[in-house]
């Protein structure tokens, strides 16, 4: 039977060691995925979703587009024209034209500077 040699064997068992506290202090000090995602959706339940049902060819929905944009309005552009379910969520959350402005229980149809910045105060 082959025997490792001596000096081998302590070299490798010394590094052990070392080799686990390392693994060790990644593994508790590196906040899991669950833990960031956690944050994430925390951070985001104290801001109501914002979204803007629109279409491209829209003058009013370019303007509400802009005026979020300007004011770093974090939101969700459903386009009309691309998909038939975006018209029936608009119908399903009370809307009936464009652009029509959802800001949690907020609702705002049309566009205008003052509306949009009373929808969008907490």
């Amino acid at each position: 039977m082959n025997q490792v040699p001596a000096d081998v064997t302590k070299s490798c068992l010394a590094q052990v060691p070392t080799i686990f506290v390392v693994l060790y202090v990644w593994f508790f000090s590196v906040p899991s995925l669950a833990q960031q995602n956690l944050s994430a959706e925390h951070q985001n339940a104290a801001e109501p979703a914002v979204i803007l049902y629109s279409a491209v060819w829209c003058g009013y929905c370019n303007d509400a587009k802009a005026y979020l944009k300007a004011n770093n309005i974090d939101y969700t552009n459903l386009d009309l024209d691309v998909s038939d379910d975006y018209v029936d969520q608009l119908e399903a959350a009370g809307g009936q034209g464009i652009p029509y402005l959802v800001v949690g229980d907020k609702r705002v149809s049309g566009f205008s500077d003052a509306d949009y910045k009373q929808a969008l105060e907490p």
